[in-house]
């Protein structure tokens, strides 16, 4: 979608002590969609940020802002992919 913006860190793979040449494996995804971007400047000034944690072949921790609207909906401003909760993250 044109003006979201979207960042992907990646990470090499290592096959024990040494690096798998040409492979990446996902590290973190940031997304927030053009329209919700937009949309920000009629939000009530007060976000919230919460995170679930992912079960399954594919762990880490599904993290997502949100904020309210005028009309007292949940609005989504962001969501992002990283290995856990932390302040770097």
């Amino acid at each position: 979608m044109p003006g979201s913006v979207v960042q992907i860190e990646t990470q090499p793979l290592y096959n024990g002590n040494e690096e798998a040449h040409g492979v990446k494996i996902l590290h973190r995804v940031f997304c927030s969609f053009n329209p919700c971007i937009r949309a920000f400047r009629h939000f009530k000034p007060l976000v919230q940020v919460d995170g679930t944690h992912l079960y399954g072949k594919y762990k880490g921790t599904l993290l997502v802002a949100v904020a309210q609207d005028g009309n007292q909906n949940i609005v989504p401003i962001t969501f992002a992919l990283v290995e856990r909760e932390t302040a770097d993250a």
